[in-house]
């Protein structure tokens, strides 16, 4: 069996991975989960695997380019293995550091639920009905 650490690198040189989710793919390679949590703390105490680092890249790169808020930030951290309470330390500090707009982070001004395709079939039908009257 390959080594943990050897493994646990080869992944990280692709991309930052977060704890848990290092963890899941080390065990999923046939790791026996001791030995991969123990590579991983290691590695966390090394700074090459940084759950914090990775949320406020992701928020800065991801969240305040696409218009997602908060919430929805940390739902998709969830998803790849960040608490919820770093997430949002990640964001508040990423607000602070002006690398996310808040503003336009939710959006900016409300647009309802409409989407695209719905806004324009509703702006024809409207335009239709002011040329009848």
């Amino acid at each position: 069996m390959a080594d943990v650490r050897a493994d646990a690198l080869a992944l990280l040189a692709r991309r930052p991975y977060a704890r848990r989710e290092l963890l899941e793919r080390l065990i999923a390679r046939g790791h026996v989960r001791d030995s991969a949590d123990g590579a991983v703390a290691r590695l966390e105490s090394e700074g090459l695997v940084d759950d914090l680092a990775l949320a406020r890249q992701w928020i800065a790169t991801r969240a305040g380019a696409r218009g997602r808020g908060p919430e929805r930030a940390a739902a998709e951290l969830a998803a790849r293995g960040i608490d919820p309470a770093t997430a949002a330390r990640a964001w508040t500090e990423a607000v602070a550091d002006g690398e996310v707009d808040e503003a336009e982070a939710h959006g900016g001004e409300f647009r309802g639920p409409w989407t695209p395709a719905a806004r324009r079939a509703f702006g024809r039908a409207d335009l239709a009905l002011i040329s009848i009257s």
